[in-house]
């Protein structure tokens, strides 16, 4: 009989005694993958350099889920922090006024600054295809509540994001499906995790509840759940029913699988999850739209009056002066601004080893500065223009 051990194979660990456990075999082989993987990595692309070579010590499979959200998070806390290892996106907070706001990712969290005054509120929806169906309603623009488009279960980046925000005494609520998972979700937002240890912010859950789907007569459907419960859900009789706790069907390897209910969030209509999502904030005592304090009003409205002002003045100006006809007044008294802007000028700028990095427009730009700043009296001519059109504006009046 032809063994199946793979040559090369050492799959007793000198340390135990015993045959090597998958954690064994990653933490044995985490340096070298991520010296191989470079200065700065992705999680998953870290994966793909310690898959191969755990083989050395074991035939265990390794799954992407297993090693980006349990194995390395242990290793970096009870081995060392990997620098430069990074988690990809997953999901976006949108600001509610300016359209602008961050991806979840450990890089782009990391170099993110939380607005001071522009909202007060979190609102996280586990599910990042909702966005284009409750964006029509304006929810964040209405309450000031920035809106967090997750993608299943919250990412490391996003809780690090959200117990940012808790520095602001921003409230954080949350939104998700009506099945184990989603009531998962829910909890794991504000709670300590195996990744996040010290992780731990106060989070309102608006639902959807099975009480809730029940309640709203929302279509749900039967879906088999093939592990366990979370340990940390807190279930009532009848949501114990629906995710099939009393429902079991063995299967042939010695596991249970579990006949179970679900009634995700697209159960409902655009408007009627939008006015769900309403009507729980408002139960939940929402707070009105955000006031700074006074010192804050003030230092803002002394610089918006000036900005307004100048707006006024600069208004005018554009009434009473023909820019373009100043501008082919400069060009006729001073043709030597018209340079010779060659084929190899450009390519002797991008010589600097400083300007290497730049695009030819940006090369043509630097050029012609330099060229502009070369004329003499080119600052006179301007002003002496400027008089002159000012002096004819006057005297049409």
């Amino acid at each position: 009989m032809t063994s199946r051990r793979r040559p090369g194979l050492t799959e007793v660990n000198p340390a135990t005694g015993r045959h090597w456990t998958l954690k064994e075999a990653v933490f044995a082989v985490m340096l070298e993958a991520k010296e191989t993987a470079g200065a700065i990595c992705a999680a998953r692309t870290l994966m793909y350099k310690v898959r191969p070579r755990i083989q050395r010590y074991t035939l265990r499979k390794l799954k992407d889920t297993y090693f980006t959200k349990t194995l390395l998070p242990q290793y970096e806390r009870e081995v060392g922090v990997l620098p430069g290892v990074y988690y990809e996106p997953r999901g976006e907070l949108v600001h509610p006024h300016d359209d602008e706001g961050v991806m979840l990712g450990t890089r782009e969290v990391e170099d993110y600054t939380v607005p001071s005054y522009h909202f007060d509120k979190v609102l996280f929806i586990e599910k990042t295809g909702l966005k284009p169906q409750l964006e029509p309603y304006r929810l964040g623009q209405k309450y000031d509540m920035a809106i967090v488009y997750g993608q299943g279960f919250s990412v490391v980046a996003c809780r690090d994001l959200l117990a940012r925000t808790t520095a602001q005494e921003m409230k954080v609520y949350t939104v998700h499906d009506g099945d184990h998972s989603g009531y998962n979700i829910g909890r794991t937002v504000g709670e300590p995790t195996v990744r996040m240890p010290d992780h731990n912010i106060e989070v309102i859950d608006l639902g959807l509840t099975v009480q809730q789907a029940i309640d709203l007569n929302l279509d749900w459907e039967w879906v088999v759940r093939e592990v366990a419960l979370p340990s940390g859900l807190d279930l009532n009789e009848v949501e114990l029913d629906w995710f099939g706790d009393g429902r079991p069907i063995p299967r042939p390897n010695g596991k249970t699988h579990y006949n179970c209910k679900r009634c995700e969030l697209n159960a409902f209509s655009a408007d009627g999850l939008a006015e769900f999502i309403e009507a729980q904030l408002q139960a939940h005592g929402v707070t009105p739209k955000v006031v700074p304090p006074e010192d804050v009003l003030d230092e803002y409205a002394e610089w918006k009056r000036r900005d307004m002002l100048d707006d006024l003045v600069h208004d005018e100006l554009e009434r009473r002066m023909d820019y373009d006809a100043i501008v082919d007044e400069l060009l006729e008294r001073h043709p030597e601004l018209i340079a010779d802007l060659n084929e190899d000028r450009v390519r002797e700028w991008f010589a600097d080893g400083d300007n290497i990095f730049e695009p030819w427009k940006e090369a043509t730009r630097g050029l012609l500065q330099e060229d502009i700043e070369a004329v003499d009296g080119l600052d006179d001519s301007v002003v002496e223009l400027i008089r002159e059109q000012l002096a004819e504006s006057q005297d049409d009046k």
